[in-house]
């Protein structure tokens, strides 16, 4: 549904009063069906179709707005080709200068079959699953003939978007806890000091500030992202705000979600209007956005819960993280200072500056990822098995983060005495840090990745609808110069 408002640009219309141009905007609400519709079942949905300048287009009834009944999420008209890049183009927001800008969700020509959603990794739009339906048998019998199609990871560079650094840190930091894991396992690395620094420790300090680095820029882009909301980057201080998680003081309370502004929506505007076209264009656009926003919010109780999810999910990894440093730190110090200069070593300090911090930060890993994997799926329980792209980024790491629970876990001496002796030159314990830790950084590594590629296609996507349209705008004014 929120799709329709931002991706009907395409459409002209006879009476436009453009003439020749395009209607800049084509409105299509969907409003829930009262309990006495027609059919009776209660879920008939109204389609209200209003044109870019404020006015309704002509019926065969005279009335002033064609309102038709049809299934609920169904529309009446299927001929639209909406843009993928967003309903602000080519005239809005430039997302290489908005990087926490993000375009509303993907085009809704299928709002009936699948579930569209935000990452809350990446911060983009996806298509989550497809939503279960009977009218569709038979594209599902297409779907399962067809072959299953090849993954084709893809790379990007855009040192201009934080989700980008996101994935990009989380990227390194994996690399680097992976070969620390992996140096671990070999008795010669153990026993000597030097390879122990060089092989061991270093990796795993470069990766955890990696870590560190990703996990900061996580928390801001979940606390900055604003979803579906073109145009509305710049109109903070007409936004309201609602208490975090029921804490009372401007401390606790985050910027108003999607459509919760309460203020004058188009009292701040991207560009200033030159002509009456653009003028009717910006109003019949903020009025179609705040009735759009008011719906979706209404019909979507995961829209300010997913925000608080992000936020809350973000913060906990990031106190894993604090105290995994204080775990790789102390490991520094020991390897380069020896244990006489920082006044011994003792059980004591084992229990407090490294294996509590290990086990503590694996645990809040697990709870953050946990969360993160809900608002995802958009559910309390999600599915046990992921259906895209969005769905596997969180798994991956929810996965990965049991593995450094099972890493943080302490050897005893006769358990690392008798898999010392399974593979010849491994040293004490190796299937703890193998299994835990490195297995669990390969996986953390894919999740980067996965990262990445999303980043990658929502970038082409958005690509090809900015010149989709731009191709469209001049199609239309040619042919309205050879008219003349």
């Amino acid at each position: 549904m929120f799709g329709d408002v931002y991706n009907n640009r395409s459409h002209s219309l006879p009476d436009s009063p453009a003439g020749g141009e395009p209607s800049p905007l084509l409105t299509r609400l969907l409003i829930p069906g009262e309990q006495d519709a027609e059919d009776g079942s209660g879920s008939a949905a109204r389609t209200t179709t209003r044109d870019g300048h404020g006015e309704p287009p002509p019926s065969s009834s005279g009335a002033d707005i064609d309102i038709r009944r049809s299934p609920a999420g169904v529309e009446s008209e299927s001929s639209r080709r909406p843009l993928l890049g967003g309903g602000d183009s080519p005239r809005g927001v430039d997302p290489a200068s908005r990087p926490l800008h993000r375009d509303a969700p993907l085009p809704s020509t299928s709002s009936t079959d699948r579930i569209y959603a935000f990452d809350p990794w990446t911060k983009v739009p996806v298509i989550l699953r497809r939503r279960p339906s009977h009218d569709h048998d038979d594209d599902d019998d297409d779907d399962r003939a067809r072959p299953p199609r090849v993954l084709v990871l893809r790379w990007c560079w855009l040192p201009e978007d934080p989700s980008w650094w996101v994935a990009f840190c989380y990227l390194v930091g994996s690399v680097g806890f992976a070969t620390g894991a992996l140096a671990s396992c070999f008795e010669r690395v153990v026993d000597s000091p030097h390879a122990y620094l060089a092989l061991e420790v270093t990796p795993y300090v470069l990766g955890g500030c990696a870590f560190l680095a990703a996990s900061v820029l996580l928390v801001f882009t979940s606390y900055e992202a604003r979803y579906g909301e073109p145009g509305r980057a710049d109109r903070r201080r007409v936004a309201t705000r609602h208490a975090f998680l029921g804490h009372a003081g401007r401390e606790w309370q985050l910027r108003a979600a999607v459509g919760e502004a309460r203020g004058v929506v188009g009292s701040v505007g991207v560009h200033a209007p030159v002509t009456d076209a653009d003028r009717s264009e910006m109003h019949t656009l903020t009025a179609a956005m705040a009735e759009a926003r008011a719906l979706w919010l209404a019909n979507d109780s995961w829209t300010r819960r997913r925000r608080a999810l992000e936020l809350v999910g973000s913060l906990v990894m990031l106190l894993g993280v604090c105290l995994y440093k204080v775990m790789v730190f102390t490991m520094l110090a020991r390897a380069l200072l020896g244990d006489e200069r920082i006044g011994g070593w003792s059980e004591r300090k084992e229990n407090w500056l490294m294996f509590y911090p290990c086990v503590v930060g694996s645990v809040a890993f697990v709870a953050s990822s946990y969360v993160l994997w809900c608002a995802a799926n958009r559910s309390w329980r999600p599915p046990w098995f992921p259906s895209s792209t969005s769905t596997w980024i969180a798994y991956l790491s929810l996965v990965g983060s049991w593995c450094w629970v099972l890493g943080s876990a302490r050897v005893s001496r006769g358990f690392g005495e008798r898999t010392a002796k399974w593979v010849p030159g491994s040293a004490p314990g190796w299937p703890i840090p193998f299994f835990g830790f490195f297995v669990g950084s390969l996986l953390f590594t894919a999740q980067s990745l996965l990262m990445v590629h999303e980043i990658a296609e929502n970038e082409e996507e958005n690509a090809r609808g900015r010149g989709a349209a731009d191709a469209e705008v001049g199609d239309v004014r040619a042919g309205g110069r050879n008219r003349r």
